[in-house]
């Protein structure tokens, strides 16, 4: 008895192995990841510096697909260029993003996943305010490293018909906010999926560790560094969703998951987001999860995807 108990376990283990446990759809056929790393660079008239070089370096990574829409999915913290089609450490809705794209079949967009490395977040200083030329913009996003990929492949204008839709899960969440923030005439439709909105108001000031202490369990350290890309509170709070009067009627629809056991504490921040983006009239589609950080709805996420 014992034996045969035994076996069984074995075969069953056996069976995880091989994959006749739970796995996430492979990347359908056709559909092989194209990635890239990249240095560009490139001169810009500083008002008071004069001629300078800027450059910067990135990585990025396509899934072809047959639609002609396009979507930037932005990775979370600790992710990669890879996070779309190759699981990372804390990417616990890999599964489900894999699953909402194998969900919209035919319909599914190209996806561009950028990495400025492990851990970074878009900011609004431009190039005059740059201070660094790796730091990471807004405006180099959008106006260097969006052009260099979408011609490069030839995505999106020249006559195609194709829309661009943004994406992103938690610190990915905030960065694609920013892009849908700034530039909403760059979007048809935006999803984000816990994104990573603090509570504190001086995120970049010495209350700091223990404004982010109090809300999130882990990662403190590295969000804390993050949230320094703010140069002060005046310039925080001209950035931060839940109280800035940028976001208006006229940006596109706007989808939010949230999960209910967000260890890292975001649920009350995506659920403000939530109210702010309402009273504002923007139309949005708020989906509510039971699961924790990066709990997805698939269909709904499909859904997205694969609107007209």
């Amino acid at each position: 008895m014992k034996k045969s108990f035994l076996s069984i376990c074995l075969f069953a283990m056996f069976l995880l192995f091989v994959g006749g446990g739970s796995k996430p759809p492979p990347v359908p056929s056709g559909t092989e990841p194209i990635c890239e790393p990249v240095h560009l660079e490139w001169d810009y008239t500083h008002s008071q510096y004069g001629k300078r070089k800027y450059f910067l370096n990135f990585r990025y990574c396509l899934i072809p697909a047959k639609s002609e829409n396009v979507m930037y999915f932005m990775h979370g913290t600790m992710g990669s260029e890879t996070a779309w089609h190759k699981k990372g450490i804390f990417d616990k809705a890999f599964p489900k993003f894999r699953e909402s794209y194998a969900l919209a079949g035919e319909k599914a967009p190209k996806v561009v996943v950028v990495s400025l490395g492990n851990s970074w977040i878009l900011n609004d200083r431009g190039f005059e305010r740059n201070q660094g030329p790796q730091e990471a913009t807004l405006q180099i996003f959008v106006e260097k490293i969006m052009p260099y990929i979408e011609q490069k492949h030839a995505l999106l204008g020249q006559g195609k018909p194709g829309k661009r839709l943004l994406s992103g899960i938690s610190m990915g969440g905030q960065n694609a906010l920013q892009l849908y923030f700034h530039y909403p005439e760059k979007w048809a439709r935006a999803s984000l999926v816990n994104p990573a909105i603090p509570l504190c108001d001086d995120p970049w000031g010495i209350d700091s560790a223990s404004c982010w202490q109090a809300r999130v369990t882990n990662v403190v350290g590295s969000m804390i560094q993050l949230m320094a890309n703010w140069e002060n509170q005046a310039h925080w709070k001209a950035n931060n969703v839940l109280r800035s009067p940028l976001l208006k009627k006229e940006m596109p629809p706007l989808q939010i998951h949230y999960a209910l056991q967000d260890e890292f504490k975001f649920t009350m921040t995506n659920i403000q987001l939530v109210g702010v983006a309402e009273k504002a009239g923007i139309k949005i589609e708020a989906l509510k999860n039971q699961g924790d950080h990066g709990d997805l709805n698939v269909k709904a996420f499909a859904d997205f995807m694969t609107k007209d």
